[in-house]
């Protein structure tokens, strides 16, 4: 099997939700994908849909204006997401600031993360003791990640994000972001690539594999809360920058 070099990968969104779109047909009448387009003003975003779920609503005032809301929000703190609307209505939103253009994997990453939000049964699963959702989606975005990339390439690259994914506080300048430390189920799916051929997976049992390590393994709320104020005693606030994309549900 043909794996992608990261060096050579160039990320683009309309063709990875074709991707997507051919992997799991389910998405065609669940969710549909929006691309939100940086500018100066906030007030009247510009955005792009994509999906066939989209074509049938684009024409849709209240559907436009549940995603205008949206992608409001997505400008203002500069992160992606993955939605069930109050109108009833399910997407993801993609936004790339400029100084992300050359970080075409993680833009694939942060997608696929979109991706298993809506796709994994736990997706919207954080509850008041476990953190399934989060898990849910960074564990999809893992297993897609080796599929892309290779075991062996794919298995460094989340090392990568699993000590990301540790030291959350680190990364962003979101506060009590402890929802996004799904570090410790990361590190157990990484430890079973030495046993599991993740990266052969079909796109179902992909979604089944995702779920597991989200039920089993996801963190508990009190354990990232805890984990959450120990790495920030360690960290000055001012100097705690933007340094990685955030992602995460609305």
């Amino acid at each position: 099997m043909g794996y992608i070099v990261p060096a050579e990968y160039r990320f683009d969104y309309k063709s990875e939700v074709a991707l997507a779109l051919q992997m799991y047909p389910q998405i065609s009448d669940q969710f549909f994908f929006v691309e939100a387009v940086e500018q100066n003003s906030h007030v009247n975003p510009v955005f792009q849909g994509y999906g066939p779920l989209w074509d049938k609503h684009k024409e849709d005032a209240a559907a436009r204006e549940a995603v205008k809301d949206t992608v409001i929000g997505v400008l203002g703190g500069s992160y992606s997401c993955a939605t069930r609307h109050k109108s009833g209505l399910s997407y993801i939103v993609m936004y790339f600031r400029r100084m992300w253009q050359g970080a075409s994997t993680t833009s694939a990453f942060t997608l696929d993360h979109e991706l298993g939000h809506q796709l994994v049964p736990s997706g919207f699963g954080d509850s008041a003791e476990k953190l399934d959702g989060e898990s849910a989606a960074d564990a999809f975005a893992c297993l897609r990640t080796l599929q892309r990339f290779g075991p062996v390439v794919g298995r460094k690259m989340l090392i990568r994000e699993s000590n990301q994914r540790l030291t959350a506080p680190l990364y962003t300048s979101r506060k009590n972001d402890w929802v996004h430390l799904t570090g410790q189920m990361l590190v157990q799916l990484i430890k079973d690539t030495e046993k599991k051929a993740f990266h052969e997976l079909s796109p179902e049992d992909t979604i089944a594999e995702a779920e597991y390590y989200a039920t089993r393994y996801a963190p508990t709320r009190a354990q990232a809360e805890s984990q959450w104020a120990r790495l920030n005693d360690l960290v000055d606030d001012q100097e705690i920058g933007n340094y990685g994309a955030d992602t995460g549900k609305k």
